[in-house]
Formats: structure tokens, sequence, C-alpha cells
């Protein structure tokens, strides 16, 4: 994948953030082609041979139905080498509401603090 052209999905933010994290844990450096909103219209640009996109599996599903219709090459990134960055920030004063505070609850029995107060 490496000096290949990639059409990216930055309107599904989190999940090109873990492709981003992948490509860069693997040191590939893709070229950025072309940025959509989203992993449908990618794949409509892919088809027509504008760069490569990095999707979930199952939007490959009925391609796979018509290999002669739709001839793409395609290999799984293994989900074990994926990973992903992340941050909760809040204000301890503030009333969260309550799927919010049982999320910080989760977080903070689960996760060390990085920043404590």
């Amino acid at each position: 994948m490496t000096g290949e052209p990639v059409i990216r999905a930055v309107g599904e933010a989190r999940f090109q953030e873990l492709v981003d994290h992948y490509f860069a844990d693997k040191g590939i450096q893709t070229i950025p082609l072309i940025e959509v909103d989203n992993s449908r219209f990618a794949l409509s640009l892919t088809l027509q041979g504008l760069g490569s996109i990095v999707l979930a599996t199952a939007m490959l599903a009925r391609l796979a139905t018509e290999p002669a219709k739709y001839p793409i090459n395609a290999f799984k990134l293994p989900t074990s080498e994926l990973s992903l960055d992340f941050s909760i920030a809040y204000l301890p004063s503030h009333v969260l509401a309550k799927p919010i505070a049982y999320l910080v609850e989760q977080a903070c029995q689960t996760f060390n603090p990085a920043i404590d107060f």
C-alpha cells in the first residue's frame, strides 16, 4: 500500500483514524488522493478506478458475489493489530447526563487517568 493513492472517508472520522493509525504503525505511507464523506461514496470512486480504500468487510459482501462485474483486489486487515488512542475530558463540577456519567464511571474503573487534577 505504500505510495498507493487512497480515498479517505473523513465523514467517518473514528474509522479513518483507526486506519491511519494502522498504516502509521506498519510504516505505510499512502497518498491521500480524495477525501469524501462516507465509505459508500469512496467505494463507488474505487470501483471507477480512482484509488484504494479501507472499509468494513460487510460492504464487500455483494461485490464478492459478482467478481466479473466488480474485479477488485481485497485483503482483510487483522483486527488484532488495530488500535485507537482516545481520551475522555469532562468538568468534574458539571452535572452529567446519566449515560455520560455511567461512561465516565466505567472509564475511571477501567483506565488510569492520564491527567489527574
